[in-house]
């Protein structure tokens, strides 16, 4: 008897091992897979000592590896190895007929190529992932990735959609949980940065602000999201707000290397020579020095030692200023770069009146003075040359796409006759989608002028079910009296489009549903509208804007612009100004 039991005993060990190892190499793989998503330093050796394991475990498991590899191979590695940890994936992925993978190497392939400059050919890897066999996995990866190639090529306001619409599928729900997905700290910081750009600072500060909650405490993440909010107040000339964050940072900074170390002195130099703590300012201009002299870094050491001179001049250490600036500006001319040797000319003249040398500072002034508008001169057309390039790639690309149709077109109908037949049905087909499209906005105002006898609710939901697009909408509430005739008049007549559509939820409550337009125009309406119903007399008025998704309802709509109305009151309530027409740049 007890010779059974051992044996009973041995079974149960041996049948319970492989399972007990494949739980633990899964615990393992979620706990690497945060630290991939933030990119954490070692993940990617972490991951290589589970290689062994991995050649054992499950097809999905493996999977998992892979991507996870890939994904830390673009942070810590070089190119060649992240390309080699993409090859090995779509070895795998052909090996278990898993479409699913590809997506996610073609993914991480398209920000390898992104980053080493190739633009367009990165754009169309990842358009191959998002529309090709097994895309839906990984869908919210590749959105976030060609928001960045879109954002790299200055067109700020697809990656902006493109962002919105990765954050949309992030939330929604999914038969199967994917491989792998963004963190939302990531997605938030993406936005930040965005806006920025756009010129909406209001909500950059809030997204940011928003990225640091949402990444892991304690991790280096949050000190490179604020680092980044902290460059982005001192390009607003937010200096005091910089400044506080920066005392932060010093707090708060992680383990760093020493060419880390020199960047962050050169960055807090700079802002102490703006606030006017010359001391400070020089004391870290110097240590930045020092530390790119050793790393051989000429350009950054020109750059420390052009700080250290403003500093040094104010210090009346006229000496060491001169110095700085003479090593400086044998660096600049070597490299002909006519913006810092502007900029070194500013110095001087600055210094040259602090020693009372009025006359050549006077000189250098007016040098300084032509030499700025001539270099803003070329800023500009050099802005233009490169609109007018990126517009005749377009042109190009557009062209090249149209080329390879019409010759897999004619080719077909010389090979056979029917399929001329089919090339035809095919186009009668793409037209009719294509009239479709066209007048599906249309058919969403009609739908709903054809039923205004309904409540404001069944419109909503009749709305909602016509399209098959995501449309931003905008609410409005006020205290008062309702809409005048005039009101509503100039509402639909010139605050609004001819396509768009206005329901009113009551007296004191009005939404509008914007047909094909984008999220910085449901921003201009809500400001522009909410000025006209202030001056029509009404008070205490509250605006909200959400994007409707595939899959709404009135109630998850409603709630969610409920939501966002709150919290732009409670912007409003912390005084919190927002400028009423968003300064565009590129």
């Amino acid at each position: 008897m007890p010779a059974l039991l051992r044996i009973t005993l041995w079974l149960l060990l041996i049948l319970n091992c492989p399972l007990a190892a494949a739980d633990d190499l899964t615990q393992r793989l979620d706990e690497l897979t945060l630290e991939v998503q933030i990119a954490t330093p070692g993940a990617y050796r972490k991951l290589d000592h589970l290689g062994p394991r991995v050649l054992s475990a499950t097809p999905r498991q493996q999977m998992r590896w892979h991507v996870l590899r890939c994904e830390s191979a673009l942070n810590h590695r070089s190119y060649s190895e992240a390309q080699q940890a993409v090859n090995q994936g779509l070895a795998l992925a052909e090996k278990l007929k898993q479409p699913q993978m590809i997506a996610y190497m073609s993914a991480c392939e398209a920000n390898n190529v992104m980053m080493q400059g190739e633009y367009e050919q990165a754009l169309e890897i990842i358009n191959r992932a998002i529309h090709g066999e097994g895309a839906d996995s990984s869908r919210g990866l590749s959105l976030m990735r060609r928001a960045d190639i879109y954002a790299e090529l200055g067109d700020l306001e697809s990656s902006l959609d493109d962002l919105h619409q990765a954050l949309a599928w992030m939330e929604s729900v999914h038969s199967e949980v994917p491989i792998y997905q963004p963190h939302p700290a990531m997605i938030s910081y993406s936005l930040a940065r965005t806006y920025f750009y756009l010129g909406d600072y209001l909500r950059s500060d809030t997204l940011f602000e928003q990225a640091v909650r949402e990444a892991p405490l304690g991790s280096n993440l949050i000190w490179v999201i604020q680092v980044n909010h902290t460059l982005t107040l001192m390009q607003q000339q937010r200096y005091l707000d910089a400044s506080s964050r920066m005392e932060n940072l010093k707090k708060l900074a992680p383990q760093m290397d020493i060419s880390a170390q020199a960047r962050f002195n050169l960055l807090f130099a700079h802002l102490s020579l703006k606030l006017g703590n010359y001391p400070e300012a020089y004391n870290y201009a110097a240590s930045a020095v020092g530390t790119f002299s050793d790393l051989a870094m000429d350009e950054r050491q020109a750059r420390a030692r052009s700080m250290a001179a403003e500093a040094a001049y104010h210090l009346k250490r006229f000496d060491e200023a001169r110095h700085h600036l003479k090593l400086s500006r044998e660096r600049y001319l070597v490299d002909q770069d006519k913006r810092m040797l502007t900029e070194l000319d500013r110095i001087e003249s600055a210094g040259e009146a602090l020693q009372g040398n009025y006359k050549k500072a006077y000189e250098l002034q007016l040098d300084y003075h032509d030499a700025f508008a001539l270099q803003q001169e070329e800023l500009r057309k050099e802005a233009l040359l490169q609109q007018q390039i990126q517009l005749d790639q377009k042109i190009d690309r557009n062209r090249a796409q149209l080329a390879t149709q019409s010759s897999s077109y004619f080719k077909l109908h010389n090979q056979l006759m029917v399929w001329q037949v089919v090339a035809s049905l095919s186009l009668l087909l793409w037209l009719i989608w294509l009239l479709f499209r066209l007048t599906s906005s249309r058919k969403i105002i009609e739908t709903v002028q054809d039923n205004e006898h309904l409540d404001w609710r069944t419109r909503l939901e009749q709305a909602l079910a016509t399209t098959d697009r995501t449309l931003p909408v905008v609410k409005f509430s006020w205290e008062g009296a309702g809409l005048t005739d005039k009101l509503r008049k100039r509402i639909r007549n010139k605050d609004i489009r001819i396509n768009d559509l206005m329901i009113e939820c009551g007296d004191r409550q009005l939404l509008i549903l914007l047909v094909d337009a984008s999220e910085a125009e449901a921003e201009r309406l809500r400001y522009r509208l909410s000025r006209n119903l202030a001056e029509a007399g009404h008070r205490n008025i509250a605006t909200g804007v959400a994007r409707t998704h595939p899959l709404d309802q009135a109630d998850s709509l409603l709630a969610r612009l409920e939501c966002n109305q709150i919290q732009h009151s409670l912007m409003l309530s912390e005084n919190v100004i927002r400028p009423d027409k968003p300064q565009w740049r590129r």
